[in-house]
């Protein structure tokens, strides 16, 4: 198992664990239309990620 696999699998097993009692999020309707807000913002171009998934596809060469 590669590395990038093994911290997907470990961070995901993490997040179900804190995330276990955390199935439903109530948010009020103000809440709400931030929250839609927020998800149909544009991207944004994180150069850093853009640079670290680049490194790794050549690490992995992908």
């Amino acid at each position: 198992m590669s590395t990038s696999a093994f911290v997907e699998r470990a961070a995901a097993a993490a997040a179900d664990v804190v995330l276990a009692d955390r199935r439903e999020f109530m948010l009020d309707p103000g809440e709400w239309d931030r929250f839609v807000a927020e998800l149909d913002r544009p991207a944004r171009d994180l150069p850093e990620l853009r640079r670290g998934v680049a490194l790794r596809d050549q690490l992995i060469g992908s």
